[in-house]
């Protein structure tokens, strides 16, 4: 049997069945390759699991940082509070030309002239007493304090008094 090929004639080699043109080989390939798929609409329950698994995984190593450093910077802004009442009440003895006093106990800041009570939450103050004369100097050395995260007492060192 003989077939038209790209306008020559060829023999078969098969007997009897026609050879299939070698220009329309690609098209009878694809037929038998096609194979109708089924259009995905979603993601399977085991892909949707395995993403989950992963987003937990990140949030459990990532929550216990994150809560020692909000625990670290709530301790240091109190930290920067007692400084800031300090330096305040200084500034108000020298500009006001009258003496202060502050008690320290516990947790709590009193400032003694004023009826002025302030609580801290991360910082422990053993008692003591400070007076703040006109100048803005105080009568002790320094003002120990200990933060509650930690075991080691802390200290503000004062300005050496001038009189």
């Amino acid at each position: 049997m003989k077939i038209l090929l790209n306008h020559e004639m060829h023999e078969t080699s098969k007997g009897d069945r026609p050879v299939v043109p070698t220009a329309f080989a690609p098209l009878r390939e694809k037929q038998f390759l096609y194979m109708p798929q089924k259009l995905s609409s979603g993601f399977t329950l085991i892909e949707l699991m395995v993403v989950l698994a992963i987003a937990a995984l990140g949030v459990s190593l990532v929550t216990p940082n994150m809560i020692r450093s909000y625990e670290s910077f709530k301790v240091s802004a109190e930290e920067r509070k007692l400084v800031e009442l300090l330096a305040s009440v200084r500034m108000k003895a020298f500009l006001r030309n009258s003496a202060y006093v502050i008690q320290l106990k516990d947790n709590i800041f009193i400032l003694a002239n004023k009826d002025v009570q302030v609580y801290f939450n991360y910082i422990e103050f053993p008692t003591q007493q400070i007076t703040i004369n006109e100048h803005g100097f105080w009568d002790v050395p320094r003002i120990s304090y200990q933060l509650s995260n930690q075991s080691g007492m802390k200290t503000i060192e004062s300005l050496p008094d001038a009189s």
